[in-house]
C-alpha cells in the first residue's frame, strides 16, 4: 500500500503541466480514442498549461508591486493577489 501511496504522489507532484494532460489521455483512450489522438490532445493541454503558468508568472510580477503601492497609498489591506484558477493551477 505504501508503494501505491508514493507513486501517487509522486505523480501528483509532477504539477499541472504533467498530471492533467495524463488524465486527459488516460480519460481520450478510455472514451475510444487512438492513442495518437489522445497524446496530441495532452500534449496540446500541456504546452497551453506551460504558457498560461508562464503568462501569470509575468504579469503577477506586473501586477504584484502595482497592488502593493496601491494598498500602501490608501490605507486598505491587500493580503493576497486574487489570479483565478489558472494562477492556483
Amino acid at each position: 500500500m505504501e508503494v501505491f501511496q508514493t507513486i501517487i504522489n509522486y505523480v501528483l507532484n509532477l504539477g499541472s503541466a504533467i498530471f492533467v494532460p495524463l488524465i486527459i489521455l488516460l480519460l481520450g483512450l478510455l472514451a475510444g480514442m487512438k492513442f495518437k489522438k489522445a497524446f496530441m490532445s495532452a500534449l496540446t493541454l500541456g504546452i497551453a498549461f506551460s504558457g498560461m503558468s508562464m503568462v501569470i508568472g509575468y504579469m503577477s510580477n506586473a501586477v504584484s508591486p502595482a497592488s502593493e503601492a496601491l494598498a500602501k497609498n490608501t490605507g486598505i489591506s491587500l493580503p493576497a493577489l486574487d489570479l483565478g484558477w489558472t494562477g492556483a493551477a
